[in-house]
């Protein structure tokens, strides 16, 4: 777990990435190493990667909800079916319901309705809540392309613009690009 953590540390991922593989053969339950490899997964843009190990993760601990929404989350930014968005959309309204500041649900409820045609229920998703600087990058990414779908363009691409820098998944980014192009 040293060499996992000093090696994540000092930006060796792949040996991050192995140390922590060997953990898990070990210790098949060891949480840390799992969420290290989601980590260091979505940090490399390898976004398939990090939904197969939160695939694990919830057969592990399938009574984990933040777990559970996680892997609803990438499963949608990978193209999940219209029953995996459904199954998406009733787990993240359970999970907003429980948690209303909780951005990450949100934005897996707003991404599955938008995966499912449902413009104006997707836009409900981010109702009653305001940024504040602290959420999370993807789920501002899905909140502008969710603006952008509706008509708020300009809303869109303040989130958009905002978002310039920060790091985001591959198919986060691919949200908000055509924000970033339609600028002058």
């Amino acid at each position: 777990m040293t060499l996992a953590a000093y090696a994540e540390q000092n930006r060796a991922s792949d040996i991050a990435d192995a140390a922590y593989a060997e953990i898990i053969k070990a210790t098949p339950r060891n949480r840390t190493a799992y969420t290290g490899r989601v980590r260091l997964a979505e940090a490399s843009g390898r976004t398939a990667d990090a939904q197969k190990l939160t695939a694990e993760i919830v057969k592990l601990w399938p009574a984990d909800a933040a777990a559970r929404n996680e892997d609803a989350y990438l499963q949608l930014l990978l193209g999940a079916s219209d029953g995996a968005a459904e199954a998406a959309e009733r787990q993240a309204q359970v999970l907003v319901a429980q948690e209303p500041w909780n951005w990450s649900a949100r934005a897996t409820l707003g991404l599955a309705r938008l995966r499912l045609s449902k413009k104006p229920e997707a836009l409900k998703a981010f109702r009653d809540i305001r940024a504040t600087g602290s959420e999370p990058p993807g789920a501002l990414a899905v909140r502008a392309a969710i603006l952008a779908v509706n008509g708020y363009e300009e809303g869109a691409r303040g989130d958009a613009r905002n978002l310039g820098a920060e790091h985001l998944l591959p198919e986060e980014r691919a949200l908000i690009t055509p924000l970033l192009a339609d600028q002058k």
